[in-house]
Parts: structure tokens; C-alpha cells; sequence
């Protein structure tokens, strides 16, 4: 029983919270006006008059009830139109943090489910391949940022790197990224976005002899950041290796391949 109770009120507390307010506000009035002198006359004059026979009854203390009630209004009108004001100033005080409040809820309700969703694919080396780098030149991979969500999502930052390792070694756990480029775009539903990694490093001759030779591994690592409509940062990450031969990147699932 109780547990229904408090599941109706969490339904519906607004509505229990404005029946409360006016309640008490209601009932502080009246107990104010029966405390008022002209009220008190009232029902003195009222108990003199039933005084000269029977006691009365409950419909005539209920009648003695409103009337009093009526003179107090009456002999007090002003003093009650300023009560009634800041009560009136309360309650709509109430009522905008109550609305507030849920239009809040329901702003955070539709980013939730109508959230951007941004995701990278394509990768590719700019320039051409890796046979078309000079000697100093870093690696340079560009990819499409795409929005596959249902809001708009304004790209921030992209953070990546590059590392070569032996095909038998696992990818470290502690990489960071400390190239990170600031950007400013926003995706629409459905768009899309050409963007550059350039985050990468220089390969030395040893990189590109392992990587011919199939026994070492170029990987391009980093992070996409964005924010939705209600500046919530969500991110992209992502783990690509270079297929020499193919000359193109693949996914690699590990820790930094996620999305949230």
C-alpha cells in the first residue's frame, strides 16, 4: 500500500505539491480572519443572539461560520487583497520552479533519447599511401566523421597518435595522446565531415622496413570530442592499422575503439 502511495505521488507531484500549497494557504486565511477582532465581534454578537434560546445546531454554527467570515472580508478588505497578492506571488514563485524544473527534465529526457551520435570511418592516408611519404614527413591519416544520430553534434577536439609495433607485440595499454586539435563544426543529422589526424609521428627507416617486411604494424589511435545541444561531452575513439598491401586501414577492437 504504501509503496503504491509513493509511486502515485512520484507521478503526480506536481499536482499534489499545488493542491498542498493552496490547502495550506487556505487555511492559514481562514484561521488568520478568525483570529481578526471584527471576527471575533462577530461571533460574540452571533453566541448573544443564540444565547436567547436553544443551542444551535451544526448548520447554524456553519451559517455563524460564513457570515463571520463575510464581515471579516468585508471590515478587512484591503489588508486581505495584500495577503492574497503575496500569497498569489508565492504560488506562481512555486509554480515556476515546478515547471523549471521539469522542463529541465524533459530537455535532459530528449537529448537522451533523440542524443547526436558521431562515428569515424575511412580512413586514409593523405597524400596516397605510405609508399608516397618522404623522407621526414609524419604520417598524416584523414577519415569521415559521420552523424548518424538524431540531433545535431558540434565537433570540439580530435586527439590522435600513430605507433609502429611488432606484429607479435599488443597494442599498450598507456598510450596518450598529446596532440590534440581544436575544432568547431556541427553535424546535422545524417552529414558529414572530412577530418584530419595529425597527430602522427615521423616513421623511421626500421618503421617502414617491419611494415614491408609484414613483421611490424602502423596503428593510428586518438579520440573524437564533441558536444550535444546541451553541452554534454561525448566522445569517439578509435584504432586503425595499415594494411601495406591493400593500402587501406581496418578496425582494431580494443580498448580505445568505443563510443559513449
Amino acid at each position: 500500500m504504501l509503496k503504491r502511495c509513493w509511486t502515485w505521488l512520484q507521478a503526480h507531484s506536481r499536482k499534489f505539491l499545488v493542491c498542498t500549497l493552496g490547502f495550506l494557504c487556505l487555511s492559514g486565511l481562514l484561521y488568520g480572519t478568525a483570529l481578526s477582532s471584527s471576527n471575533r465581534q462577530c461571533q460574540a454578537d452571533r453566541a448573544t443572539n443564540y444565547a436567547k434560546y436553544d443551542d444551535p445546531d451544526f448548520f447554524e454554527k456553519s451559517g455563524t461560520f460564513f457570515v463571520c467570515e463575510g464581515v471579516t472580508i468585508d471590515a478587512n478588505g484591503e489588508l486581505l487583497t495584500a495577503i492574497a497578492t503575496i500569497v498569489m506571488a508565492i504560488f506562481t514563485g512555486t509554480l515556476w520552479l515546478v515547471t523549471d524544473k521539469a522542463l529541465r527534465l524533459a530537455r535532459e529526457e530528449f537529448n537522451v533519447t533523440r542524443r547526436p551520435k558521431i562515428i569515424v570511418r575511412n580512413f586514409q592516408l593523405n597524400g596516397g599511401s605510405l609508399t608516397d611519404l618522404t623522407e621526414g614527413e609524419a604520417v598524416t591519416p584523414i577519415f569521415i566523421a559521420q552523424n548518424i544520430g538524431d540531433s545535431p553534434g558540434t565537433v570540439i577536439e580530435v586527439r590522435s597518435a600513430t605507433i609502429v609495433l611488432k606484429s607479435t607485440d599488443k597494442i599498450p595499454t598507456d598510450i596518450s595522446f598529446a596532440f590534440r586539435e581544436p575544432l568547431d563544426f556541427t553535424l546535422a543529422s545524417g552529414q558529414r565531415e572530412l577530418v584530419p589526424a595529425n597527430g602522427g609521428s615521423v616513421p623511421t627507416n626500421q618503421d617502414f622496413f617491419d611494415i614491408f617486411a609484414d613483421t611490424g604494424i602502423l596503428y593510428c589511435l586518438g579520440t573524437l570530442v564533441y558536444v550535444d545541444g546541451s553541452q554534454n561531452r561525448r566522445e569517439t575513439g578509435f584504432c586503425r592499422r595499415y594494411l601495406h598491401r591493400e593500402n587501406r586501414w581496418e578496425p582494431v577492437e580494443s580498448e580505445y575503439e568505443y563510443a559513449y
